[in-house]
């Protein structure tokens, strides 16, 4: 790859390189060296632009959890669905992404918190606020379901969220392991239209 020119665009670069070396290999398993090659960046430089690997992590975090907001905020704002196929729709674009990747990266903020738990302060933050983000924005939608009759009105949008969050990443490792999206479309056929519809 052509080292980058400016600061920023060298910035961005490690945090692109290194959201795919953590997809692929974990926080354990990715070091620093590895992302520094993948962008030809000389080693020793990587403290120039971030203060340690896990303020990178946490940076990154917030870089990839944003282009996944902004797709789905656009996505959501343009959809002529209702609001629970909007979210359908959402989680069934989900599930072929991660079927292009033949089944092997997964959510890279599940990753991280199943690799690193609490153990890591800023990377902690970062992943709590991510997933509420997307939380927040599921919420908003059930609401919306539920307002117009799809969605069943005797638990809270919010709860009903945290329980989409919580299958969906709990599919997503079954996903890793079985090798096949299978479980996730469990979330779309058993959970979303069983088990929240009214």
């Amino acid at each position: 790859m052509k080292h980058p020119n400016k600061t920023q665009d060298t910035r961005t670069a490690l945090i692109e390189a290194g959201i795919e070396q953590l997809s692929n290999n974990g926080y354990h398993g990715t070091g620093i060296k590895q992302i520094l090659d993948a962008v030809n960046v000389p080693k020793g430089s990587f403290y120039n632009y971030f203060p340690s690997k896990e303020a990178f992590v946490a940076d990154l975090l917030t870089h990839y959890i944003q282009k996944h907001l902004e797709a789905q905020d656009t996505f959501t704002a343009q959809s002529q669905l209702s609001p629970l196929n909007t979210l359908r729709q959402l989680l069934q674009s989900g599930i072929e992404r991660y079927e292009e990747m033949g089944c092997q990266q997964g959510c890279l903020i599940g990753n991280l918190a199943a690799e690193v738990g609490s153990n890591k302060g800023l990377c902690q933050t970062a992943m709590k606020t991510a997933a509420q983000s997307w939380e927040k924005r599921i919420t908003l939608l059930l609401e919306q379901a539920q307002q117009q009759g799809e969605v069943r009105q005797d638990i809270p949008a919010a709860a009903l969220a945290g329980l989409v969050w919580s299958c969906w990443e709990g599919a997503l490792l079954r996903m890793k392991l079985e090798g096949s999206v299978a479980p996730l479309q469990d979330v779309i056929d058993h959970f979303l239209d069983r088990l929240l519809t009214t």
